[in-house]
């Protein structure tokens, strides 16, 4: 998940002596802050969506070939 939020705000994420996320991405600064916030919520409604139609499917007995 670092990395890929690494590359959709185009920063690099480093810990020194450790790793390096995006390498060829600008330093992190708190001005990024705000997009990471959005998609990162937009993944949390997207996964909450999901996990809900699945406990939907599930509770209804759906089954697919099984």
């Amino acid at each position: 998940p670092m990395a890929a939020m690494a590359l959709q705000l185009g920063v690099a994420l480093r810990k020194p002596g450790v790793y390096v996320l995006n390498p060829q991405g600008f330093k992190a600064v708190t001005a990024h802050v705000p997009a990471a916030i959005s998609y990162a919520s937009n993944a949390l409604l997207t996964l909450v969506s999901i996990a809900l139609v699945a406990l939907g499917l599930i509770a209804s007995g759906v089954t697919y070939g099984v």
